[in-house]
């Protein structure tokens, strides 16, 4: 059983989008009709691991002691283990764990994706023999009589999927660090962001989910740099050039590309296709997100979202 516990955009009619739909949410969640008392019933008895869900720190408080349906400083068996990189820098949150929910523990060792590398060295370290048959080959001698044959495998994806509507950052490769915290700050808000940090394996099958992903956007926000300014040729070039393709199908009147620049660059100098210059640009030095950036965003992908339901 999956249970799209905040909504699903493609068959609710209400899902999550910001912070406060998150908390209608979970208000309505503790009412009979919108309560799921299965799910709530499996995760007060046994252990919880929330993986690079980003929550902020009212969130998780509220999460934890919902699923709990206690009071989180009560002795109990089951313990919860929280691996997501805005959690261990989260005074508040860690405070309020370390004093009140003496069984949560916090992964500090670095990223969710860590936590998961981490999680299979030691499991492998635990079980060799399976995790050797995880990882032989067909035919291999392992696979002894009525073992089940493997499943063929399939060509590695060229590129990590991206959400549909989420918002597409375009950079150039040096300035990732810089891009990583615009990053951070929407995913922080619950916004879904596409930031790929693969850009050096070009080639077909990465340029076709480029563009499949630029016309599956809901923003598109280039980030303008001095590297950008000082490469006249790069991968980033391309996806801006299909971002203003794209706004030939887009009525005038609605936010598509966003440009956003983390350096002192003047708009008359950039080097950026002639459509860039019609849009209000964004100045977010050193790629710091204020909080008026990320409340324009939020409220712009709200509208979008509206606009898929015929809302708008």
């Amino acid at each position: 059983m999956v249970y799209h516990l905040l909504g699903r955009a493609s068959s609710a009619p209400d899902y999550v989008i910001t912070e406060e739909d998150t908390l209608e949410f979970f208000t309505a969640m503790q009412g009979d009709s919108r309560r799921p008392a299965a799910l709530l019933g499996e995760l007060r008895t046994h252990h919880l691991l929330l993986v690079g869900n980003t929550f902020p720190d009212w969130i998780a408080r509220f999460f934890m002691r919902i699923a709990k349906s206690g009071r989180l400083s009560n002795q109990r068996e089951e313990r919860e283990i929280i691996a997501d990189r805005s959690a261990a820098h989260d005074a508040k949150l860690v405070l309020f764990l370390r004093n009140f929910s003496y069984r949560t523990q916090i992964f500090e060792q670095g990223s969710a994706a860590d936590f998961v590398r981490e999680l299979a060295a030691r499991y492998a370290e635990r079980h060799p023999s399976e995790a050797r048959r995880a990882v032989a080959p067909p035919n291999s001698a392992e696979a002894g009589p009525g073992t089940a044959k493997p499943v063929p495998s399939q060509p590695a994806a060229a590129g990590p999927e991206m959400k549909p509507g989420s918002i597409f950052l375009s950079y150039a490769s040096q300035d990732a660090a810089e891009v990583r915290k615009i990053r951070d700050g929407l995913e922080a808000a619950g916004i879904d962001v596409w930031f790929d940090e693969r850009r050096l394996e070009s080639g077909d099958d990465f340029d076709l989910q480029i563009r499949k992903n630029i016309r599956a956007c809901s923003l598109f926000l280039p980030i303008i740099s001095a590297n950008t300014q000082a490469r006249h040729e790069g991968y980033f070039r391309l996806e801006w050039n299909l971002a203003v393709e794209r706004t030939l199908l887009i009525a005038e009147s609605i936010p598509f590309i966003l440009p956003v620049t983390i350096a002192p660059i003047p708009e008359a100098s950039a080097l950026v296709p002639d459509k860039f210059l019609k849009y209000q640009w964004t100045r977010l030095p050193g790629g710091e997100p204020t909080p008026e950036f990320i409340e324009r965003m939020v409220r712009l992908i709200r509208d979008h979202r509206k606009r898929e339901k015929g809302l708008l």
